[in-house]
């Protein structure tokens, strides 16, 4: 089987990215031969120690002669790979191979929705199979968008189990909080700011890993304010920063599954998350984690005393989150069942 991702953008650094290059890394154990699209700046510095095929062009156009140019281009790769099936993950890639397949009845194409967007063009989400990152994705695309349910199936991210390098965390007088994401409001960082200015405890440190258009707010709240806060840009791999923290957070008000909780999972660290989307459908409040209302910024500060407050609830609390992700969202699980999807696709070839 021949599987193309159309993926734009490569960064390497975003939940996106990560997926596609998991999917890459990991199908070909399974006799699938991978190819990978996408956009002529994009890093493929990873994807190309995979020694996958990789073709780059202006697939994030919305020139109509780059549209043109780049159906055409899809249609070749598909005629001279014989690909069975196109894999996207964007919602404008999508139509474009939509706009190919109208063309080229050879292929199946497929989608992974990792979230929706609040402006509906109502051409999107029409691949021959859709995978949700979470089920309140899938109710989305059932319900507002009215996808026929054979075609969407939810498959959660997952976690590449030998990325996980856990190590002894350093000794330190502070108690380290690592929080990770966009610097955009749906990720609510101000609120995670709010909570530890609440405390007024000098022992709480916070690592923040991310970029964005709230950078500045954020930095300019910790320093008004004399917080303890690392500001530090993405990269690849994390694991130092998991490794040094004693507690992970996530304040987003909107957040479908995210990739950051499972990680936390995966390093034994406790994790507080706000109560929505997929956040809230992996974490049992007390259970494995603790939840807080969103941009409740004093609840959040109460739960993040209590962790560092409380050892042997946190060790519990994040031994249940380790035995989640270990048992449910790993690539033992998620990628066969991302092959199962292509199987019934291919059986069912025009």
């Amino acid at each position: 089987m021949k599987i193309l991702f159309i993926s734009p953008s490569l960064s390497m650094t975003d939940g996106r990215s990560y997926y596609t290059y998991l999917l890459l890394k990991h199908l070909p154990a399974f006799n699938i031969e991978c190819l990978l699209l996408t956009d002529s700046d994009s890093d493929t510095t990873i994807p190309d120690s995979l020694n996958i095929k990789i073709f780059k062009s202006d697939i994030s156009s919305k020139n109509p002669f780059a549209i043109f140019r780049n159906v055409n281009l899809i249609n070749k790769i598909q005629s001279d790979f014989s690909i069975d099936i196109i894999h996207n993950f964007h919602r404008f890639t999508e139509l474009i191979t939509l706009l190919a397949q109208s063309k080229n009845k050879n292929f199946k194409s497929a989608m992974t929705v990792l979230s929706i967007v609040n402006k509906k063009y109502f051409l999107e989400y029409r691949s021959d199979a859709l995978i949700c990152v979470s089920k309140g994705l899938r109710n989305i695309l059932l319900n507002e968008y009215k996808r026929p349910d054979k075609n969407v199936t939810v498959i959660h991210p997952f976690v590449s189990t030998d990325e996980i390098r856990i190590s002894d965390k350093t000794q330190s007088e502070n108690f380290t909080i690592y929080a990770d994401g966009r610097f955009h409001f749906e990720k609510d960082f101000i609120t995670l700011l709010k909570a530890i200015n609440q405390l007024k405890d000098c022992s709480i440190k916070l690592i923040l890993v991310g970029t964005g258009e709230e950078e500045a707010n954020l930095k300019s709240f910790a320093e008004e304010n004399n917080l303890n806060v690392e500001f530090i840009k993405p990269k690849y791999d994390r694991s130092e920063f998991f490794n040094q923290a004693d507690l992970c957070v996530l304040p987003s008000v909107r957040d479908p599954f995210p990739l950051f909780m499972l990680l936390a999972g995966a390093y034994k660290k406790p994790f507080i998350g706000a109560n929505t989307d997929g956040i809230a459908e992996l974490i049992v409040d007390g259970i494995n984690g603790f939840l807080f209302e969103k941009q409740n910024y004093i609840e959040l500060a109460e739960k993040i005393n209590f962790i560092k407050n409380n050892k042997q609830v946190a060790v519990s609390l994040s031994e249940n989150l380790n035995n989640d992700v270990s048992s449910s969202y790993t690539e033992k699980k998620s990628i066969p069942a991302i092959i199962n999807i292509y199987k019934n696709l291919t059986n069912n070839k025009n």
